[in-house]
């Protein structure tokens, strides 16, 4: 038995790689901030049944309590293999520094890093010492790299990410029984983010009418298709990479 746990599955790549992992012999466990009808039908016409949660993971205390009931009720179950996928996170606030407020930027932070950082943490903690594959995937961006006006939230949240990443797995190259530890990008995929952006004032975002021609052009990629790619990242790339799927697989 595999057992899969996914932040973020209320909609877009989160909720596309939970659709995917709708098989027998993996066991799912989900975090949203908000119920996804959807998603339940989905298993339930294929007879399964999905784990899911509705907790806010940028507040400290309820990433800290979905992390540590949910892996314990995992490594009561004794898998064969075990995986933690950190998608959950937020655009806001897109505009330039100065013009919000400092709590927009603690948000947007204890979203985008800290929660998938407490969660990695947690998820070591309670699988360290379990003989089985273990893997850990944080959803990187290619705005990790590269700066955007308008986004300095979002690319430090990304870099601090990826940082993250190369960290925990060097860490992990002395541990007994080591936890593949990556950070890998989508790509530029058709989400509610993109969306977004591209209905962002440009004097806030001035890369705007970049991102509303990849849509025009039909350059985006879908969910579905992401999420495939991003699961076989999972169990293929060696531990420390920080890649994206374009990369990866020439897309």
């Amino acid at each position: 038995m595999e057992c899969y746990i996914i932040t973020g599955v209320s909609r877009g790549i989160g909720k596309a790689l939970a659709m995917e992992l709708a098989a027998p012999g993996r066991v799912v466990y989900a975090a949203s901030r908000s119920a996804v009808p959807a998603l339940e039908e989905h298993y339930r016409q294929k007879g399964l049944v999905i784990n899911h949660r509705c907790v806010d993971l940028s507040d400290e205390r309820g990433a800290r309590n979905f992390g540590r009931e949910v892996f314990l009720m995992v490594k009561e179950s004794r898998p064969d293999a075990v995986f933690l996928i950190n998608n959950a996170a937020m655009l806001d606030p897109v505009s330039p520094c100065g013009r919000e407020e400092a709590w927009a930027y603690t948000a947007h932070i204890g979203l985008n890093l800290i929660a998938a950082m407490a969660l990695t943490s947690e998820f070591l903690h309670a699988f360290g010492d379990m003989e089985a594959e273990k893997g850990v995937m944080n959803l990187s961006s290619g705005a990790g790299r590269t700066p955007y006006a308008g986004w300095s939230a979002y690319c430090a949240g990304k870099a601090g990410l990826d940082m993250f990443t190369r960290c925990v797995a060097l860490e992990q190259e002395t541990e007994p029984y080591p936890t593949r530890v990556i950070a890998i990008g989508p790509g530029i995929v058709d989400t509610g983010m993109q969306a977004q952006l591209r209905a962002t004032a440009e004097q806030d975002f001035p890369m705007r009418e970049k991102f509303i021609r990849l849509r025009e052009s039909g350059r985006l990629s879908r969910p579905e298709d992401t999420a495939r790619m991003l699961l076989r990242a999972l169990k293929e790339v060696p531990s420390g990479t920080v890649s994206d799927v374009r990369e990866l697989y020439g897309v």
